[in-house]
């Protein structure tokens, strides 16, 4: 009906579709796609008699483990089964299923909090999978199973996840060591090197005659072994008093300090730098990044770009081979998105066109031609694609001008292949039945 399809662009534009108003539907679906991908399963619950959406991360949805009760096998297998009291349905990681395996409902926490596996009755909610009135979905649960009797979803890089791991540490590894190289520009040997073993036995020494705190007591009774020209009789006046030798030479920490300190000689630009004898200076030679780096680098992404089914020139954004390699990566690339696409159409962007068509015409026709029409709806809408990037936009005309010579396409389809539109001044289709009620 143009009604609903003009009404449902304007509430796309509008951010009505999103209960907060922060999204258009553009941004939902991005929302949804990245969420789907990054956490396995995202959220989207409305409240009956609504057609806006509330986004809810994954980790909300939780099992309410206040309602665990132990049966003899689980008890045995050291595992909780949590059932639903009230109608004897199971709960797994917060889906509640019925005796076929079907979920039903969805438990959420109300807000996050830091230890849901005490979570409350007061801190969860339970959320029907559909309106028992129309059936029309009040929450939409979108990921994309694996394997049968999955009830949630997993994420893109979890295959690859120890992969990323490892190359994160080699990364951080390789940026110290090259940070480290930067920062030392050589060492100075020397012919007569002190020997780091005995620094020890000389700190001891300067602790013995100079006290590290610095603070001596005055009993009026001095050392006159180690503390050479010094007075032992009585003088009122302290500038009279003779200063001891070796603390002329050497004050508390900067003792230590000389005693036991390497060398450090800053380099600058135009300075002359003088070494004592016997000594030399030798510069260290850069070997960081490892000349391997480069192509450790590639080969790993290459094995996750296979992990996840994406080729590599796509997962890296590099297309610096032939035009017909960078094409045919493209184009595997566009087969991947098409089956995550397909999925995600059923699961989120058809039931959210469904409800609004709905909530939109169920007052003028009435609730029963309402929910067939928004099905029929449903059913027939064909949700367009951003077309692939095109390499040689001419190359790639001259293909589909062929192909349409051919009678293999029409202008229509060579146009949104190409350019993400129909063809310039060909006329609109006559509407159809569906549009004319």
């Amino acid at each position: 009906m143009p009604i609903v399809s003009s009404r449902f662009a304007l509430a796309s534009k509008e951010c009505t579709l999103d209960r907060q108003g922060l999204l258009d539907f553009g941004q939902m679906q991005t929302l949804a796609i990245e969420n789907m991908m990054l956490s396995g399963d995202i959220v989207f619950v409305r409240k009956p008699d609504e057609y806006s959406w509330t986004a809810i991360e994954s980790d909300r949805v939780i099992s309410p483990y206040y309602m665990c009760e132990k049966t003899r096998p689980a008890y045995v297998d050291g595992v909780f089964k949590l059932i639903n009291r009230e109608n004897g349905n199971r709960i797994v990681d917060g889906v509640e299923l019925d005796n076929d395996g079907r979920m039903v409902a969805l438990w959420i926490l109300k807000e996050a909090i830091e230890r849901p596996w005490a979570v409350c009755a007061d801190q969860i909610e339970r959320i029907p999978i559909e309106d028992p009135d129309t059936g029309l979905p009040l929450c939409l649960f979108v990921f994309m199973p694996k394997r049968p009797a999955q009830y949630r979803g997993v994420p893109l890089l979890s295959p690859v996840i120890e992969q990323l791991f490892l190359q994160s540490a080699y990364i951080q590894s390789e940026g110290n060591a090259a940070a480290l190289q930067a920062s030392l520009y050589g060492f100075i040997t020397s012919q007569k090197p002190v020997n780091d073993e005995t620094a020890p036995e000389l700190l001891s020494r300067m602790e013995e005659l100079v006290p590290v705190s610095g603070d001596e007591e005055d009993d009026g009774e001095a050392d006159s072994e180690h503390t050479p020209n010094v007075s032992t009789e009585e003088n009122d006046d302290d500038s009279d008093k003779p200063t001891p030798d070796f603390k002329v030479a050497y004050n508390g920490q900067e003792a230590r300090e000389n005693l036991y300190n390497p060398r450090a000689k800053p380099i600058t630009s135009g300075r002359f730098m003088h070494l004592a004898d016997n000594e030399d200076i030798k510069f260290l030679q850069s070997t960081h990044p490892n000349t391997n780096f480069a192509s450790y680098m590639d080969a790993t992404t290459e094995l996750i770009a296979s992990a996840v089914g994406l080729p590599a020139e796509v997962l890296k954004l590099s297309f610096n081979s032939s035009y017909s390699a960078s094409r045919a990566a493209i184009i595997q690339a566009g087969q991947k998105y098409a089956q995550v696409r397909t999925h995600f159409i059923s699961r989120f962007v058809r039931p959210v066109f469904e409800v609004f068509a709905y909530e939109t015409i169920k007052d003028t026709v009435g609730n029963d031609a309402a929910l067939y029409i928004s099905k029929s709806l449903g059913s027939e809408a064909i949700w367009r694609a951003p077309r692939l990037a095109a390499l040689d936009p001419k190359v790639e005309l001259e293909a589909y001008k062929l192909a349409i010579d051919m009678g293999l396409v029409d202008a229509d389809e060579a146009a949104l292949a190409v350019y993400g539109h129909r063809a310039a001044g060909k006329p609109k289709p006559e509407p159809t039945e569906t549009e004319n009620v």
